[in-house]
């Protein structure tokens, strides 16, 4: 058997053909060699491939991971913003709008749990899914926002607004037309009488500023403190006034001390409220809650 093989190489320049003579375990090993390399660039390409893809899944896993937790801080927020306007707004002429009624906070948080915890969690699908919750939480979180501001004014409002007894006590006569009692004719009461005894404590109302405090003839000793959104309380027939003019007084404040001072047949308060200087009817205004108080800011 021979054991080397020719090999002609022929010139395209018309010269002269040349004969080269190789050995087979040459040629074996030379194929071997090849055929290796071939395998091994095979091999490094899909290793490369599945790097590059590999290390993009991961990436977008990552960002995906980042984006809902991001989202669920958000969503948190929303939840402790909804329950605190619940809390003030149930029941109430104060209303979220109807976009974002019900538990919206509450099924965000569990769609993006769902996302979290799921076997899909990072498919087109649910990225998809995500992408639309940051819409509709960024959406709820701006109206809520809004609602919550509102909420934030009305109660800074209702400080200013009459909303508690002014003493503990009883009305013994009510807001209207009767008979007087000291004058015995016809006329508008314009506010409650309230019986107590004397030196009993009377109370503010609401948040204001004294405008009279003092002697007044037939109201005898009187408070008058003025008060936002045109509202004004008057307080009369004191044994003591324990204010002074342009003086701010809280809601709850001691002001003065019941009395029978002026035209009084025996001690009582008599109260008023009035809006733009003319009296209404205390009685709305003496156990007046915010979501009632919504109704007349």
């Amino acid at each position: 058997m021979n054991r080397f093989m020719s090999v002609v190489v022929i010139p395209a320049n018309g010269r002269s053909a040349k004969t080269i003579l190789l050995s087979r375990w040459v040629l074996v090993v030379s194929f071997g060699v090849l055929v290796g390399l071939l395998v091994f660039a095979g091999f490094g390409l899909m290793a490369w491939v599945q790097l590059k893809w590999g290390s993009g899944d991961a990436l977008t896993q990552e960002r995906q991971k980042r984006d809902i937790e991001h989202l669920k801080k958000k969503v948190e927020a929303l939840i402790h913003t909804q329950d605190k306007l619940e809390f003030y707004l149930n029941q109430s002429a104060i209303y979220l709008p109807s976009s974002v009624e019900g538990d919206r906070a509450h099924q965000f948080h569990a769609q993006l749990k769902q996302l979290e915890w799921g076997h899909t969690a990072y498919s087109p699908t649910s990225q998809r899914t995500v992408v639309l919750l940051r819409q509709h939480i960024d959406q709820v979180s701006y109206v809520f926002a809004k609602t919550s501001n509102k909420l934030d004014r009305l109660k800074q409002d209702f400080a200013f607004v009459p909303s508690i007894w002014p003493l503990f006590g009883k009305i013994c006569s009510a807001f209207g037309y009767r008979k007087h009692p000291v004058l015995g004719e016809g006329r508008l009461h314009t506010g409650v009488d309230i019986s107590a005894w004397v030196g009993a404590p009377v109370k503010a109302t609401a948040d204001g500023i004294v405008c009279i405090a003092g002697w007044t003839g037939n109201y005898g000793y009187l408070v008058k403190i003025t008060h936002r959104k045109g509202f004004s309380t008057i307080y009369g027939h004191a044994s003591q006034v324990l204010v002074s003019v342009g003086q701010h007084v809280k809601k709850g404040q001691v002001i003065a001390q019941v009395g029978s001072t002026g035209m009084s047949t025996g001690p009582h308060l008599h109260y008023e409220v009035r809006r733009w200087g003319f009296p209404i009817r205390p009685d709305p205004f003496l156990s007046l809650n915010l979501v009632a108080a919504s109704l007349v800011l």
